[in-house]
């Protein structure tokens, strides 16, 4: 992998956690999609199942949450396992 190739894989895993983490539907999703995991699920058998979506359809939704405002979250606190978020910012 050139070093291009590995900017641009580096960019994009940050693009898709900012879009699992800043989107409720998502985090909830990524919850399901590791919990099957943690019980020997297949990953992209369970993709589906976790996250409502196909992963070929997942593959063009990072690129367009690029082009759209963002919400900056900053983490509130704990509750019974899961982060608590209090919105901060829009940007875009």
């Amino acid at each position: 992998m050139s070093g291009d190739e590995k900017a641009q894989y580096y960019a994009q895993s940050w693009l898709a956690t900012h879009l699992l983490c800043t989107r409720p539907d998502r985090a909830v999703g990524f919850d399901r999609y590791c919990k099957a995991l943690r019980v020997g699920g297949d990953p992209l058998g369970c993709f589906k199942g976790g996250f409502g979506i196909s992963p070929a359809a997942c593959d063009t939704e990072p690129n367009d949450y690029k082009h759209k405002s963002i919400a900056i979250w900053k983490i509130a606190g704990r509750a019974a396992g899961h982060l608590r978020f209090d919105r901060c910012l829009i940007v875009g």
